[in-house]
């Protein structure tokens, strides 16, 4: 049964793996070949990019993807990638963007103080503290909870981008233009390749193993989440940046995806 193939210890440690390993090595590339040299970037502005090119969009954008393809059967998927995404965005994000934010800190310590304090982290370590201490929720209350917060993150991830986008001063998409295509094309084409190049390295069940990696590959390649915007717009990076490059994915979007789709159904 492909629930009890997913369910696995090896499948989970996989998936959560195979995430680490694609973030760092896209925010490792970014940084060392593109932004490190790159003085004429203000510093708000590399916040905002790093922000963008490797992070997934966990569930938002995925969520009705994956369920019109594959039903509720593969949701597990989607939950064990979007929970270690959820470290990922409260710890290593929420200090890049406290390093590259207009108030930024002078110290390590004064950076990770910062880092720990903020509300997302807090609840982070709350939830691991619970959990050591044996205090578990329901698995079913996930789901239940995660559609509203979904419906309600979407609604003001859109306002956001509504607010910018219309206080925006537009003869700056100019300047926009070269940083842009630089997140896309990490964004979708070097994060296609190398999850390729990566991907042989790591054993599914045969019964799951195509679906699995199908589901994976969107969740790597998709926009970028509108969480983004909110971050960007707390630590104050480049807000205006931010919300036009997330708008614009996410709208090519609705092309690239499809394409992405049948072509990984093809190859796996």
């Amino acid at each position: 049964m492909p629930n009890e193939a997913i369910n696995q210890p090896l499948i989970i440690i996989n998936i959560i793996i195979l995430q680490l390993i694609l973030v760092f090595s896209t925010q490792a590339t970014v940084f060392l070949f593109f932004l490190r040299k790159r003085d004429k970037i203000h510093h708000q502005r590399k916040g905002s990019m790093l922000c963008l090119v490797a992070f997934p969009n966990a569930l938002l954008f995925p969520l009705p993807i994956v369920l019109s393809l594959f039903g509720s059967t593969y949701i597990a998927v989607l939950v064990i990638f979007s929970l270690s995404a959820l470290v990922l965005r409260t710890t290593l994000l929420t200090y890049q963007c406290i390093y590259y934010g207009k108030n930024k800190k002078k110290t390590i310590l004064d950076n990770l103080k910062e880092m720990v304090t903020f509300p997302p982290t807090l609840m982070l370590v709350l939830s691991i503290i619970l959990n050591l201490l044996g205090v578990r929720l329901n698995f079913d209350i996930f789901f239940v909870i995660n559609e509203v917060i979904s419906q309600i993150t979407s609604i003001i991830g859109a306002l956001l981008i509504g607010l910018l986008l219309v206080n925006m001063n537009f003869k700056r998409i100019g300047e926009f233009k070269k940083d842009f295509l630089f997140v896309f094309t990490i964004r979708v084409f070097f994060s296609f390749l190398l999850f390729l190049l990566v991907i042989p390295f790591f054993t599914f069940p045969t019964s799951v193993r195509q679906n699995i990696l199908v589901i994976l590959l969107i969740l790597f390649i998709d926009p970028p989440a509108v969480t983004n915007i909110a971050y960007s717009e707390y630590f104050e990076l480049d807000r205006e940046f931010t919300a036009f490059a997330v708008f614009t994915v996410t709208i090519m979007a609705v092309v690239y995806i499809p394409v992405v789709i049948i072509v990984a159904f093809l190859l796996f």
